[in-house]
């Protein structure tokens, strides 16, 4: 049986192979998180037996049945299965416009047939995708939103930064006055009175969204706004 590091070398070599243009900073990316999602799904027919056919198909399928392949892969006590787990899981829990963008790059890995990525270039050039945040009045840009980490050791000072409640309300998208009866019934975010005015530790805030199932990611077009991962939007530039 192979390996995952194995299945995931064997699936960026494919993916490349069908690329003409060169490999810049975005496709690079993408290449990557193609052969993260193609090895992960052969590994899983590895070790759920499931057929060739079947790995296609999940090549296409939605985000509900990528998600049973992440809880498969997590229920079948081997650490390589873990693994390719979490790795999975971390594509599957973006929005549906970017799991939609790696499945295509991870279907160039076929040669021909329906797996094959359908370009609209004439050369056959992988069309770039543009992020949108919520800010109106940042422009697009081709490089992909940054996850803020969890972990406030891996977050550096940047963990120790403070979010004010108005921040904390948009970033939950709910009434201030909401954010203030949680803060008075002690629920909701962990915050902190200074100078009679509630804050918020920026690392506290990400690990308690994160425990709602909620991503944070910052801008790197010019506004350079943190916001929910899901409130990023792309288009086909």
């Amino acid at each position: 049986m192979s390996t995952f590091g194995e299945l995931f070398e064997q699936a960026e070599q494919e993916i490349r192979a069908h690329i003409e243009s060169a490999a810049g900073e975005f496709t690079n990316y993408f290449v990557v998180q193609g052969a993260v999602l193609l090895a992960s799904i052969r590994l899983w027919a590895q070790l759920c037996g499931k057929t060739a056919t079947d790995q296609r198909a999940m090549i296409e399928a939605d985000k509900s049945s990528l998600e049973k392949v992440v809880e498969d892969l997590a229920e079948t006590a081997d650490p390589e299965g873990v693994m390719a787990s979490q790795l999975l899981k971390a594509i599957v829990n973006r929005p549906e416009s970017f799991v939609a963008e790696v499945r295509r790059w991870a279907s160039r890995a076929f040669a021909d047939g329906k797996g094959e990525r359908q370009s609209t270039d004439p050369y056959d050039r992988p069309m770039p995708v543009l992020w949108s945040c919520p800010d109106p009045n940042c422009p697009t840009t081709a490089i992909v939103p940054v996850d803020v980490p969890e972990s406030g050791e891996e977050a550096g000072v940047e963990a120790e930064a403070r979010f004010t409640t108005d921040e904390v309300a948009r970033l939950l998208n709910v009434p201030l006055h909401t954010i203030h009866k949680w803060h008075q019934e002690g629920t909701g975010p962990p915050g902190y009175q200074m100078h009679k005015e509630s804050h918020y530790r920026r690392s506290e805030v990400v690990r308690w969204l994160a425990e709602q199932g909620v991503m944070l990611s910052v801008c790197q077009s010019d506004c350079g706004g943190t916001y929910r991962l899901s409130a990023f939007t792309t288009v086909e530039g």
